[in-house]
């Protein structure tokens, strides 16, 4: 036995002295060539310390409400909180940008950062709050996963990829698109896009079933504890066989604003599989994950029946895009149903009606969560119910604000049948959207888009309110201010100061008005008072730019060339041409020169606003200088732009300002129409002196109403055109017409003395063009 002991002994020491070797492990990385182009895994780390609330707040948009000053104090709180929830990075965890932190567990959320950057985005001037995402971009593995939860002192995930819980929403898309649609970065957008499509694919290829629709788990949806789940499955983190209705209504939306990403950097061809997934999946939810017996979009067991849990995730549908126009309304009354969604607060996670809610909220149980009712509201923006969302949004925001009254802050999530807070408390945290975002976007009405340099001010409080320091793209600062009105019939008076022009587009119950918003230098011009009252600018071009005229203004007209316009005219007029129409120094020159184009000896420019800007009615101004010579014939005149009452002139013209060379003291005003014209010598004219037209700028207005035309030099009132209220052959102007603006060589009048070929070149010169609607 001792030899044996003893022989065991010496082979172990034998054993012993030889190192031992881990078992390898193998490589499970599909490699996706997307994560090649992620920027963000190379990218140095920013080690910068994020500022405090103090040293931030003077960049923050700062509003005001008359008599709520307690919403305007949980804005600011809101952003104080947020502001202590920042942090630096940890070298160790491989982030590479300062954050904001869920401050839940230690860990960033891919699903609450999100969240937080789609307010966060209106600090921006402070902090780079969508930065946040970087570190979830830089943690992505090779083959596409990105962990949903990751610990932030070391950088290591918190789940294993496979494991159901282990990733989504996929929401991260959606705000990188808002990001760009509030700053036009396409700088960040051309970077995001390789990993945003490559976590999609991952999806695609771990997260679908055979008849590719998607799956996760209770905590994977975020809606951790949710009863979705069939019997004998865990409600927290089995996929219950299942096809889960938000996962699948999420990448669809995903789908859909990568193919506009691509659309935006040309890079379609990386996307055309996406369009077959986008129609697919589209056509199974719509075919197979409507309740009709509810009127409902739910989950699909796997054994072909419908559940009947009406949750929350639902309304991802809203902001995807898919729901039939017939189905909208019965859809959208659970909303406004007091026995489902319409509780006390609104909107709670899952409706009053399915077996589980809790009044108290139950965390997902029925719990209105801040996120999901913003998901929700912009969802009804998106199939244009702004009236019902506006209504929601301010229950939202008043609940919320009564417990900030309370308690002097704000919850993770809130209970739907109380006037309660519930969970983590000093949650900014996604609890920052009701008092801030919710607050600009849907009580205020102010949503903007600056790649199209648009902002919609959708009115509804009747109180003053407004607010400065609005950041709209890179350098834009925006301050809005509405004051308090009789009714929500009432046209707002408002007033709109910016730094950068752009078109608003203002909405009230009774209308809706686009008007044009210059800089501050020139704001003396976006409201002006004549005698006739007050008027709101709506389109104009200072051309403060240099190169070919605007193309989203104006249009070249060459139509008639061949024919000589029907005047026996001399030039041809050019398309894109920049001798015979640039902009330079502020000024738009529309030059006439003596060379031959076609059949012509003269080439010119006719430029027109014909489905770019056309108007029924207003007060337009144009600033110009005059050539001069024999010969030329320069106009700034209007036209219809649909001919609704037949060809000229039965659908009439309006002659702003004519010149002929030949009388170059003479400005001519004229309406024709199909009782007055100069081919019958009815025409209805008039004529100024004005001696200096071809050595100093004037300004040519139109104010055309219902009733009249009247015609204007630099305020001098001298021809008006009456309403004879008898029919269109006498009055066409009650239909939109367009603008143009042209320097014409000889032709009837224009050539009636010949022409001078020593004058050449001639240039019609024009300082601004802008068009007023009348303030009722």
């Amino acid at each position: 036995m001792k030899k044996i002991i003893l022989s065991i002994i010496l082979l172990y020491s034998l054993v012993m002295s030889f190192p031992l070797r881990a078992q390898d492990y193998y490589q499970l990385y599909i490699s996706n060539p997307y994560c090649q182009q992620n920027e963000f895994i190379k990218q140095k780390p920013d080690l910068s310390s994020p500022p405090t609330f103090q040293q931030s707040k003077h960049l923050l948009p700062s509003p005001y409400w008359q008599s709520h000053d307690e919403a305007i104090s949980a804005y600011w709180k809101a952003w104080e909180i947020a502001f202590s929830d920042l942090k630096s990075i940890n070298t160790a965890s491989g982030f590479v940008s300062p954050y904001i932190d869920a401050a839940f567990n230690g860990c960033i959320f891919m699903w609450d950062t999100t969240f937080m950057t789609l307010f966060g985005k209106y600090g921006a001037r402070a902090f780079d709050f969508q930065g946040s995402l970087n570190n979830f971009y830089a943690k992505q593995q090779p083959d596409g996963f990105i962990c949903r939860e990751i610990r932030s002192v070391d950088g290591n995930n918190c789940f294993e990829r496979f494991d159901p819980s282990s990733t989504g929403p996929n929401i991260m898309a959606w705000s990188e698109w808002e990001y760009f649609k509030n700053f036009n970065d396409t700088i960040r957008l051309r970077k995001v896009f390789p990993p945003l499509l490559a976590y999609y694919k991952w999806l695609q290829l771990n997260r679908t079933w055979k008849d590719g629709t998607y799956f996760t788990s209770g905590w994977g949806s975020g809606m951790d504890n949710q009863p979705r789940l069939p019997a004998g499955y865990d409600i927290q983190w089995s996929n219950g066989h299942m096809s889960w209705i938000d996962t699948n209504l999420q990448q669809i939306f995903s789908s859909k604003i990568l193919q506009q990403m691509a659309e935006m950097l040309h890079r379609t061809a990386d996307v055309a599989w996406l369009k077959k997934e986008t129609s697919d999946l589209t056509s199974f939810v719509n075919s197979n994950m409507w309740n009709d017996s509810i009127h409902f979009y739910t989950d699909l067991f796997d054994n072909g029946t419908l559940s009947s849990v009406m949750s929350i995730g639902s309304y991802w549908s809203l902001l995807a895009g898919i729901v039939p126009s017939s189905r909208l309304t019965p859809y959208l009354s659970h909303l406004s149903n007091k026995d489902e969604f319409c509780r006390l607060h609104r909107i709670p996670s899952l409706s009053a009606s399915t077996p589980g809610y809790e009044a108290d909220g139950g965390y997902w149980k029925g719990g209105v969560w801040a996120p999901a009712v913003y998901m929700a509201l912009r969802g009804l923006t998106n199939v244009g119910q702004d009236s019902l969302a506006y209504e929601i949004a301010c229950n939202h925001l008043h609940n919320v604000v009564e417990v900030y009254h309370k308690t002097g802050t704000f919850f993770e999530n809130y209970a739907p049948d109380r006037v309660q807070g519930n969970d983590r408390k000093d949650f900014v945290g996604w609890t920052g959207l009701p008092p801030i975002a919710e607050l600009l976007e849907y009580i205020f009405g102010i949503r903007a888009d600056v790649p199209h340099n648009h902002v919609i001010w959708d009115i509804r409080l009747t109180d003053a309110f407004g607010v400065n320091d609005y950041p709209f793209g890179k350098d834009g600062t925006i301050s809005f201010h509405c004051a308090k009105r009789k009714s929500v019939n009432q046209r707002p008076e408002i007033n709109v100061t910016s730094n950068v022009p752009f078109t608003l587009t203002l909405i009230w119950k009774g209308g809706k008005q686009d008007i044009r918003i210059l800089p501050n230098k020139q704001q003396a011009y976006n409201t002006i008072k004549t005698k006739t009252g007050k008027w709101q600018l709506v389109w104009d071009d200072e051309f403060d730019y240099n190169g070919l005229p605007d193309s989203k203004r104006w249009s070249y007209d060459t139509e008639g060339n061949t024919y000589g316009w029907g005047n026996n005219e001399s030039q041809c007029y050019t398309e894109s041409n920049a001798s015979n129409a640039w902009v330079s120094n502020g000024i738009l020159s529309i030059t006439a020169r003596k060379e031959k184009e076609g059949n012509k000896n003269y080439t010119s420019a006719r430029l027109i606003t014909k489905d770019k800007g056309d108007w029924l009615y207003g007060r337009f101004e144009i600033r110009a200088k005059l050539p001069t010579g024999r010969g030329t014939w320069p106009a700034i005149w209007m036209l219809p732009t649909d001919w609704e009452y037949g060809t000229w002139p039965a659908s009439g013209e309006i002659d702003i300002m004519e010149n002929v060379g030949c009388n170059p003291d003479s400005i001519v005003g004229t309406v024709h129409t199909q009782k007055y014209n100069h081919l019958i010598g009815t025409q209805k004219s008039a004529r100024l002196y004005c001696p200096d037209s071809y050595r100093k700028f004037h300004t040519y207005a139109l104010e055309w109403t219902p009733q009249e035309c009247r015609l204007y030099v630099d305020g001098i009132h001298y021809f008006t055109y009456h309403n004879p209220h008898n029919g269109s052959q006498a009055w066409p102007f009650d239909k939109r017409f367009h603008l143009l603006l042209n320097l014409a060589i000889g032709g009837n009048w224009g050539g009636m003395k010949g022409i001078d070929d020593n004058i050449f070149p001639q240039q019609l010169q024009i300082d601004y063009v802008r068009v007023y609607q009348k303030i009722k």
